[in-house]
């Protein structure tokens, strides 16, 4: 072998190179034919995958459009449907009926609750959902809230069926206030529950309870002007039964029954008619509390008032019977008028005392005073309140004489009337009994203004400038002159002249008492309640007619000296001769100076009874007789034992005893 040949090694090798080599070359075309693919794959994907998206939302949008012409189609019978019923909700309510009327709302909300129930099975956003049909929705839920509005303005319409009406035309002609007729109820209550139904049940019943309350007040304002005054001037007494709070309350209480049978008619809640009632209730209070206030600034001729004020808070407090909220606002007012009725009580007694202290001169009679006839007009008028006076005492327990300023008073102290003492020792009469206390009260006012007048009588008839100014202390000259002052020494009256005339004063002015109390029932019925109280009008009219007689009683005292022996016993029919022992002729001269002073006296005291000018023919009847009962006698003795006594008896003895009497009969004509 030659050393050209090739190892067989190399030639493998050489081979193996050259298989590598095409390998190489067919791996690297191989490499860019799938590099140029994947370019290709990759342009191809740009290419298609928008028409793919677009393939899909073709799908969707044809899905949607299928499903979009089938709500619209359902809408469309929507639309139709809710048609029909939108033209019953478009006509009024009184011509479709209210039944229809609220059916055809019901129907609505049914057609609005069936589309939202389209739009919830439908989540997709493009769904046709309500969102999708705004309008239509829109428009039913605006029928729906019209509907409703057209209800409230129709319910409204019910309550002022009955328009607000003047109370007292129906009171005059006793006739039932107006009240709601059955279908009107019916209907009201149709529309209540509806709106129960809806949840809006309260905004209903206040609309009910403000039309409610609104209507009373209306109604009651017709009454409520007469309630501002209680008489036509400031310092007039209260007449009863004048008060416009009588009418008004009268319209009260039966206008809270009906109310209570419109709650009731209606199955109104619990508290309904509290809500409606205290707006009205509120209004009587401030009339009450309005009226209190006058009666406080002016107890004395107001005062009587508070007695049917408080009947007046009672009747409605009993008309709003179980409403104890109310009830108990009432109540509160109540006992301030109560308190003000037993003011009244002290008041009167200051008031007596008051005004008799306050006189500035006696009548020219000494007769009737003002001051008597207005406070025996005033306790006249306190009887006509006997059955509420009882009450009020009865409610708030007081005291006996709890009225009187103090036991130092100067009249309770000169005289007065039936203490606790002689009460206490009285077994079947109680101190507290209403009845007894009323009974004390008008004795104490009696007492009161006798003895007031007593003391300031007194008091003007000893000033010189009332001496001075009254005709009675006047006698007329026969000359046309001013005339001779009568009086005791110096011209001044004496202090038996001033108590006669102020005895005289006294028994003409309880003569008008007498009088009023004999024409007022109730007035007498309240005095005699105490056994005690039944003279006490004649005990104080005996005490001044001991005050009137003074000096008639004090001549006949004068005169009885001469029918009586040296020892002091009476000689009841011994002429003067017949006297034993030797002092006739003393006795006689005795006898002459008494008879002188008496005939003096007795002229003074015909004259002066002259001119009292006393025009009550019973009351003069009166005190003559009490005159001739007390000196005929007497003068009858001392005639019968000086008549043949005398030389010249005509100048002793002026007077047989027929002549007296004819002449202090000749008094009483």
């Amino acid at each position: 072998m030659t050393t050209d040949m090739i190892d067989i090694d190399e030639a493998d090798i050489l081979v193996l190179q050259r298989g590598l080599n095409k390998t190489q070359l067919l791996t690297n075309s191989l490499t860019n034919s799938l590099t140029t693919i994947q370019k290709s794959a990759a342009t191809s994907h740009q290419l298609f995958a928008p028409i793919l998206l677009t393939n899909q939302r073709l799908t969707i949008l044809t899905k949607n459009i299928e499903q979009s012409l089938d709500s619209l189609s359902s809408i469309k019978d929507v639309a139709t449907d809710a048609s029909k019923h939108d033209l019953v909700l478009s006509q009024p309510i009184e011509k479709v009926g209210l039944s229809q009327f609220i059916k055809a709302i019901y129907k609505i909300e049914d057609l609005l609750e069936n589309m939202d129930d389209v739009a919830s099975a439908n989540n997709s956003s493009n769904s046709s959902s309500t969102a999708e049909f705004h309008g239509v929705a829109a428009n039913l839920q605006s029928t729906i809230a019209n509907s409703e509005r057209r209800l409230h303005q129709y319910l409204i319409s019910l309550c002022n069926s009955i328009q607000p009406f003047d109370p007292q035309l129906y009171i005059n002609k006793r006739l039932p206030f107006p009240y709601y007729e059955d279908l009107d109820l019916q209907e009201m209550k149709q529309i209540l529950e509806f709106f129960q139904a809806q949840n809006k049940y309260d905004s209903i019943l206040d609309l009910i309870i403000q039309q409610r309350s609104q209507f009373i007040l209306k109604c009651m304002a017709f009454l409520e002007e007469f309630t501002k005054e209680l008489t036509k001037t400031d310092n007039a007494p209260y007449e009863k039964g004048t008060s416009g709070i009588l009418n008004y309350t009268e319209a009260l209480t039966g206008v809270i029954p009906l109310e209570k049978n419109f709650v009731t008619d209606l199955q109104l809640e619990k508290g309904t008619l509290v809500k409606i009632l205290t707006p009205v209730i509120s209004s009587f209070s401030k009339i009450c509390q309005s009226n209190m206030k006058k009666v406080s600034g002016n107890m004395v001729n107001l005062g009587l008032f508070t007695f049917e004020l408080d009947d007046c808070i009672t009747k409605v407090i009993k008309a709003l019977k179980n409403i104890s909220l109310l009830q108990d606002q009432l109540v509160l007012i109540r006992q301030k008028c109560q308190q003000l009725s037993i003011n009244l009580l002290d008041e009167m007694i200051i008031y007596i005392n008051k005004k008799a202290t306050n006189l500035n001169s006696l009548p020219s009679d000494f007769g009737i005073t003002e001051t008597t006839v207005d406070i025996m007009s005033k306790l006249r008028r306190f009887s006509d309140y006997q059955k509420e006076e009882l009450t009020v005492l009865k409610n708030n327990p007081i005291t006996i004489q709890s009225w009187l300023p103090g036991e130092d008073t100067k009249w309770y102290k000169a005289f007065h009337s039936l203490n606790k003492q002689e009460l206490s020792n009285n077994t079947t009469l109680s101190t507290t009994s209403p009845e007894v206390l009323l009974s004390c009260f008008i004795g104490d006012c009696l007492d009161d203004l006798c003895v007031s007048l007593e003391m300031r009588a007194a008091k003007l008839l000893s000033q010189p400038q009332q001496q001075n100014t009254h005709h009675y202390f006047h006698r007329p000259s026969l000359d046309g002159n001013d005339g001779e002052h009568i009086g005791g020494g110096n011209g001044v009256p004496s202090a038996d002249e001033i108590k006669s005339l102020v005895g005289f004063f006294l028994v003409t002015n309880i003569t008008l008492m007498e009088q009023i109390l004999a024409r007022s029932a109730d007035l007498n019925t309240m005095l005699n309640v105490i056994p005690q109280r039944q003279p006490r009008i004649m005990k104080l009219k005996r005490r001044y007619l001991e005050y009137f007689l003074i000096q008639w009683k004090k001549i006949t005292q004068s005169i009885m000296s001469l029918c009586t022996t040296a020892g002091g016993g009476a000689m009841m029919s011994t002429s003067l001769e017949d006297t034993p022992g030797g002092k006739t002729k003393k006795d006689k001269e005795h006898a002459k100076d008494v008879l002188r002073v008496f005939n003096e006296k007795l002229d003074e005291l015909l004259s002066g009874f002259k001119r009292l000018k006393i025009s009550d023919p019973g009351l003069k009847k009166w005190l003559v007789g009490e005159i001739k009962g007390m000196l005929e006698p007497v003068y009858k003795l001392v005639w019968n034992r000086y008549k043949d006594g005398f030389k010249h008896r005509q100048k002793h003895l002026k007077y047989s005893p027929e002549d007296l009497s004819s002449l202090l009969n000749g008094l009483s004509r």
